[in-house]
C-alpha cells in the first residue's frame, strides 16, 4: 500500500503543480483551485475510499506542488489560498465547501507588506 500512496501523491503533485503554474494569475484562481482540489478529493475517495494514508497523500501532494513553484509565485499562491479559512464565518457569505486546508495558514500576527 505504501507504493500506491506514493504514486497517488506524485499524481496529485503533478496535477496541482500543472494547475498552479498555468492558473496562478487568474482572477478566479481560488474558486478554481477549490474545484480542482474537490475533483482530486473525489477521485481519491472513489479510488481508495476514506483511508487516511490517501488523504494525507492528497494533502502532501498539494504541498509538494507548492514547493516546486518559484518563491514569489508560491508566496502569492499561499497568500491567496488560506484567505477563506482566515476570515470569520460572518465575513464570508458562502465559504467554499471543498477547499484544501491552508498550506501556510495566516493569522492576525502575519502581515504581508
Amino acid at each position: 500500500m505504501r507504493n500506491l500512496t506514493r504514486c497517488w501523491r506524485a499524481v496529485v503533485e503533478e496535477q496541482v503543480h500543472s494547475f498552479l503554474t498555468s492558473r496562478w494569475r487568474d482572477d478566479d484562481f481560488v474558486p478554481r483551485y477549490c474545484e480542482h482540489f474537490s475533483n482530486l478529493q473525489k477521485a481519491s475517495s472513489e479510488l481508495f475510499g476514506p483511508r487516511a494514508a490517501f488523504l494525507l497523500a492528497l494533502q502532501n501532494g498539494c504541498a509538494g506542488a507548492l514547493l516546486k513553484l518559484p518563491f514569489l509565485r508560491a508566496a502569492h499562491v499561499s497568500f491567496l489560498c488560506p484567505l477563506p479559512w482566515d476570515l470569520s464565518p460572518q465575513t464570508l457569505s458562502s465559504p467554499p465547501q471543498s477547499c484544501p486546508p491552508p498550506m501556510f495558514p495566516l493569522s492576525k500576527k502575519h502581515v504581508l507588506v
